[in-house]
């Protein structure tokens, strides 16, 4: 008899110690405020939060997620009185997918306050506040991949803050911070010494970029210009600088005050990032920056691709760019390539798997308004399982090339991708530490299944909807169909409803531009390389040039004549791209262009000829070429 009480009573033990289940606790759906589905949950649960506005001010809990349904169209307005958002206490809390504003105007409030305790805010946008975030009490926390800008109240006599963090250890890693009316960022007390700076972009703020107040943290691969002040410390500030570009603050790039210490560290630049369109608020960087592969080189600040970090917050393995939260319930949907949404690619008629950007979007996203462009090189394919598809544990992403133009590919024709997938995956221990380490994703040798991978939704990753970098430059050009499958944790395909997007139709090329000058003449005689030219002011050369797109992908081609030291004489050609009934245009080949009207310097002349190619990785134009012819032009 007693044997048989005791296997009842540890079959009792065994039921009781079994994990409940989490639950999802849908807003408005289930219930009417977030703050309602909050106080329901309980450890493990989601409380996902659908687009719209909710006019409420909301307090987190412990291990508890938030969810909204994307910064673009979920927003927390705080009725203009105290904090919008507070955490007391609350570990291992999640805030992401919203815009927060509408905090009161005393001194402490602020869109985001945190007291004591370890909360990550992700994707976010958190603007028009007194204080955008306010970080205090012995808080350990991740604040990453946010749009901090606008917060700030000038009539008020105490200074406020896009963030401030006081008395506190927080990673702050991949944020915009910019357009702040005051200080961009406070780090007070020595007690704050182990936060973390890593990869923000720090812009045009009316005060300091960064202020450090008896703090000496780690300030690292940022970009601060157009502030009054990059980087400050006083008061015994010490603050660790290095691999940061600090440069056209409007008063000092480095301000040391009061026995603090401010200034250039290693790997520091003062040089223009060379911003896309800085006056845009688009702080994605041009070719030819030179903040690109300028951060410090220790492979843990890598890109994913692996290459050496970029500096600012499109640098390094947490590199801001958005997922376009789509408040999926079940299936799966590609979101986007790069910065570039899915709804921004044509999936039917002649243009099918060409990007063609919308003015409004390029201007709400900060990326170029792309043309009948097609995609080359490597490809961060993002996308999104269903919140409620909790049985999917791994995934494939699949791909099949078009038989022609006009002919979809058979199902029986897609392959696994197998490209390599590492992620940074962070662990918040109970002391409030955050340790991040490297994942390897995929692919996995699981289940006798190529290019399987593990969907990183279990926990706190970098790049959570980041599904694939795929190297196109393995396959051939053409157009490729793409898609997913999911499978559960005993390696079986789950069957998922089909979304729009479920499957997407991409153009993919990786030829690169031709760019010469063939032949030059002057009066029709043909002139010698590097030749003296006796001509003169307003006499015209004619130029034989090639500037052209194999597969009639050109964007843009130009010959501008320099002389001198870098002084201009104007472009002798200019041409750009202009859609017609077909996305093709060629170019010219060895074709005659007269310079014109050009006033002639008698000096050593540039001619230098620049052809680019309407193909993107999903981050910006890729493929171009140069070429440059040299004269000594010498008048009469």
């Amino acid at each position: 008899m007693k044997k048989y009480l005791f296997i009842i009573s540890m079959l009792l033990m065994f039921i009781t110690a079994l994990p409940v289940p989490a639950i999802i606790r849908n807003v408005p759906d289930d219930y009417a405020t977030i703050q309602a589905g909050i106080d329901a949950a309980v450890s493990g649960d989601t409380v996902y939060v659908k687009a719209g506005y909710y006019n409420e001010k909301i307090t987190l809990k412990s291990y508890v997620k938030v969810i909204g349904a994307g910064y673009k169209s979920t927003w927390i307005y705080g009725g203009g009185s105290g904090s919008t958002v507070f955490a007391n206490n609350a570990i291992n809390a999640l805030l992401e997918g919203f815009s927060i504003y509408g905090a009161g105007s005393e001194s402490s409030d602020a869109g985001i306050k945190i007291y004591d305790g370890s909360v990550i805010v992700s994707k976010n946008r958190i603007y028009y506040n007194t204080n955008g975030m306010y970080i205090y009490g012995e808080s350990y926390s991740i604040i990453k991949n946010n749009l901090i800008y606008r917060n700030g109240d000038t009539s008020n006599a105490v200074l406020n803050y896009g963030l401030i963090c006081l008395h506190s250890t927080v990673n702050i890693t991949n944020n915009l911070i910019y357009d702040n009316y005051e200080t961009a960022v406070y780090i007070g007390w020595e007690d704050s010494s182990d936060t973390t700076f890593i990869n923000n972009t720090v812009v045009d703020n009316g005060d300091n970029g960064i202020w450090c107040y008896k703090s000496s943290p780690t300030i690292k691969n940022n970009i601060f210009t157009g502030n009054s002040t990059g980087i400050s410390a006083s008061h015994d500030g010490k603050p660790s600088i290095s691999y940061n570009d600090v440069y056209g603050n409007t008063w000092r790039d480095y301000d040391a005050q009061s026995g603090g210490e401010a200034a250039p560290g290693t790997g520091d630049i003062s040089e223009n990032a060379l911003f896309a369109n800085q006056s845009g608020n688009d702080f994605f960087l041009l070719e030819g920056s030179p903040c690109i592969d300028a951060g410090d080189p220790n492979p843990i600040y890598n890109d994913p691709t692996g290459d050496r970090n970029d500096m600012g917050a499109y640098g390094g393995e947490c590199s801001i760019f958005y997922a376009f939260e789509t408040g999926l319930s079940t299936g799966f949907v590609f979101t986007s390539i790069g910065q570039i949404p899915v709804s921004e690619i044509d999936q039917t008629g002649t243009r099918a798997g060409l990007v063609n950007v919308s003015a409004a979007v390029a201007d709400d996203l900060h990326i170029p308004q792309y043309v009948d462009s097609a995609f080359g090189s490597f490809l961060w394919l993002n996308g999104q399982f269903g919140i409620e598809d909790e049985s999917v544990r791994y995934y494939q992403i699949l791909v099949a090339k078009w038989p022609n133009s006009s002919t979809p590919p058979s199902a029986d024709s897609f392959v696994p991708l197998e490209d390599n997938l590492t992620k940074i995956r962070y662990t918040v221990l109970s002391s409030g530490q955050v340790i991040p380490k490297r994942y390897h994703v995929g692919p996995l040798g699981y289940g006798g299944l190529k290019g399987l991978y593990s969907r990183t939704n279990d926990g706190y990753y970098a790049h959570p909807d980041l599904k694939l970098i795929w190297d196109t430059g393995n396959f051939e050009n053409g157009k490729y169909e793409i898609t997913c499958k999911g499978y559960n944790s005993s390696y079986s395909e789950v069957s998922l409803p089909v979304n729009d997007n479920t499957s997407i139709t991409l153009v993919v090329n990786n030829t690169p531009v031709e760019a010469q000058i063939h032949e030059v003449y002057h009066n029709g005689t043909l002139i010698q390389e590097c030749d003296i030219i006796d001509m003169d002011p307003v006499d015209n050369l004619l130029f034989f040039v090639t500037a052209r797109h194999p597969q009639g992908l050109l964007r843009s081609y130009d010959i501008e004549a320099l002389y001198g030291k870098n002084h201009s004489a104007g472009y002798i050609i200019s041409a750009t791209y202009s859609p017609g009934r077909s996305p093709v245009w060629y170019g010219i080949s060895n074709t005659g262009q007269d310079t014109g009207d050009i006033n002639w310097e008698e000096c050593a002349y540039q001619f230098r000829l620049r052809v680019r190619a309407r193909i993107t990785n999903g981050f910006n134009y890729i493929y171009s070429r140069e070429f440059n012819d040299h004269y000594f032009i010498q008048t009469d």
